[in-house]
């Protein structure tokens, strides 16, 4: 569904909410903007504007503003219910939408009449991107306008050759066609010396509208050459030529697939022989004989000899006694010292000879 759009005046403006405009696209729009001009007067006051989004047959407010009436038109910046807080751009399910508006403050003087435009527009039906540019003289005071661009559009760049830029107003209007409320969405005052063609806007969120205007107005002394370029894209868009639309929320898993018939089970392999049993462990071996006595170790070292005693006195020599009978022999003594040699005695007898 293409941009789907209304426009009501309400007259008098009073202290009773009043449907100003509705629309009634049967199904749910996945964006709504609202534009307004109107209801000022000499003491001033508030306007209270109110968004209703038809749901199983009733009327659900989905966001309101309040607004100081004004004879410059302006797109409504709402300030959502249980939603996005403030924007100019509502996201709102519903099979019918309306705008109404109400007096918050009424005074003895008269509010003027309010004109309002709705607008809807499902975000699949975006038109095809455009681009255009010029290159022109502007004299002073004077504003020229690149060819319109078709709506629905999301994004819009523009860009101006910033050069030796003299003062200019750059600014991008909306709306719905002849007898709709045409407002600004975006402008800018800019001036002075950059490199080249820039950018100006960048990703400018674009109102739901069927038309957009992107101008520039000579506000500097004297007449200025310019270069003047814009572009429409969208994220996601219908129809050929349009961008690339966005992937939509993932259906549910299906059930899943009977199991397919298991293969044929294959033959197994035949079981191999088993291997003989190996002999069983031997008997333990008799113990072995004892090996012979290793050598005798070497004798030890053989021991220091005694001290040799100190040497006996030497007896006197005695007289020759008769020869004895032969005693046994005995033990070897110890040999004595020399005794000192005696004085020779008498000779006596010849004794018998002893033994060794």
């Amino acid at each position: 569904m293409s941009v789907l759009s209304s426009t009501g005046t309400a007259l008098p403006v009073s202290s009773f909410e009043t449907v100003v405009a509705s629309i009634v696209p049967g199904a749910s729009l996945d964006k709504i903007s609202v534009y307004v001009v109107g209801g000022s007067s000499a003491s001033g006051g508030m306007l209270r504007f109110a968004l209703y989004a038809t749901v199983g047959g009733v009327p659900t407010r989905v966001a309101q503003a309040d607004v100081m009436g004004s004879e410059v038109p302006s797109l409504i910046a709402w300030q959502t219910l249980g939603g996005e807080g403030q924007t100019s751009i509502v996201n709102a399910g519903g099979t019918a939408y309306a705008v109404t508006v109400i007096d918050i403050a009424p005074s003895s003087t008269p509010k003027k009449p309010v004109t309002v435009t709705i607008a809807g527009v499902d975000e699949f039906d975006a038109a095809p991107g455009q681009d255009a540019s010029i290159n022109a003289a502007v004299p002073e005071g004077v504003t020229i306008a690149l060819p319109v661009f078709n709506g629905y559009a999301q994004l819009m760049d523009v860009a101006i050759d910033q050069g030796n830029l003299l003062p200019v107003v750059i600014t991008v209007y909306a709306d719905c066609g002849a007898g709709s409320v045409q407002a600004a969405v975006r402008s800018v005052p800019m001036s002075g010396k950059d490199d080249g063609v820039a950018s100006v806007f960048r990703d400018l969120e674009l109102p739901v509208a069927t038309r957009y205007f992107a101008t520039v107005t000579n506000v500097g002394p004297r007449t200025i050459e310019v270069t003047f370029t814009a572009v429409t894209h969208s994220v996601v868009a219908s129809g050929g030529g349009g961008a690339t639309g966005a992937t939509g929320p993932e259906g549910a898993t299906g059930p899943q697939g009977p199991t397919g018939p298991a293969g044929p089970t294959g033959a197994q392999g035949p079981t191999g022989a088993q291997g003989p049993t190996g002999p069983a462990g031997g008997a333990t071996g008799i113990q072995g004989p004892t090996g012979p006595q290793g050598p005798t170790g070497a004798a030890g070292a053989t021991g220091s000899q005694g001290a040799t005693g100190s040497q006996g006195a030497t007896g006197a020599d005695g007289a020759t006694g008769a020869t004895g009978p032969a005693g046994a022999t005995g033990p070897q003594g110890a040999t004595g010292a020399q005794g000192a040699t005696g004085a020779n005695g008498a000779t006596g007898a010849t004794g018998p000879t002893g033994s060794a």
